[in-house]
């Protein structure tokens, strides 16, 4: 009962970005045509802003393996331009799992400025903006993109597709075919009643709540203790 009080005050009386969605500085914008041909790249950096423009973006938490992050990422994942050590095969696997993210989103949401994103990563157009990296590119910085003739960064939470954020909010609960992410059983949530996969881990980091807690973390680190307990009692799927 408190808890679903707690997640109707969220919604009705708090501003919150979209799920799954968290703030990143976005450092250069690729400008595409309406038909996603490559027209430039604009930096958002500046003297204050030297990593890029804060921007809420699609986000999701990764220590290690490939996961992409939908329509804004660093320049290893959106372009398969390695930085400095990194290997030549898992760029090239973070490249491609960029843009299955990007058709699977296109052909669930048939939006123009995505479909827009993906002729550009699968055409020749791609190799233009490769050909024509900034200076002060750094492979590690966030890249995006921008639809010139609409206007539009479909990245950002600010713009009004929606159907853009709820694929991504699908996707990352395992709500989509192409994630085997969470393959685990649905149940009722106790606070929203809907239902849904059951959720083991977080896919994000909860942020701190005190300002005496400097950094985000994990809502859980006993792995051990939880394979353990869920081996003696199977019918739990996500103990705390």
């Amino acid at each position: 009962m408190i808890l679903s009080k707690l997640n109707e005050y969220a919604e009705t009386r708090m501003s919150l970005p979209p799920a799954m969605y968290g703030e990143t500085k976005v450092a250069w914008l690729i400008s595409l045509s309406e038909m996603g041909e490559y027209e430039g790249f604009l930096s958002l950096k500046t003297k204050q802003e030297k990593r890029g423009k804060p921007m809420i973006t699609p986000h999701i938490g990764r220590t290690a393996g490939v996961k992409p992050k939908l329509l804004a990422d660093t320049g290893e994942y959106v372009l398969g331009v390695s930085r400095q050590g990194s290997k030549l095969e898992r760029v090239s696997d973070c490249h491609r799992q960029f843009i299955q993210l990007i058709k699977a989103c296109a052909d669930t949401t048939h939006e123009s400025t995505v479909k827009a994103v993906l002729h550009f990563l699968t055409s020749p157009e791609v190799e233009k903006a490769k050909a024509n990296l900034p200076k002060d590119f750094n492979p590690g910085d966030v890249v995006t993109f921008r639809v010139r003739d609409e206007d539009v960064i479909p990245a950002d939470a600010k713009c009004p597709l929606d159907s853009i954020k709820t694929f991504w909010k699908r996707y990352t609960s395992g709500g989509s075919a192409e994630n085997n992410a969470n393959s685990g059983p649905t149940m009722t949530c106790l606070i929203t009643g809907e239902e849904t996969p059951v959720e083991q881990r977080l896919p994000m980091k909860v942020k701190r709540w005190r300002a005496s807690f400097r950094h985000s973390a994990g809502i859980s680190k006993f792995t051990a203790f939880y394979v353990l307990w869920s081996k003696k009692f199977t019918h739990v799927a996500n103990l705390p």
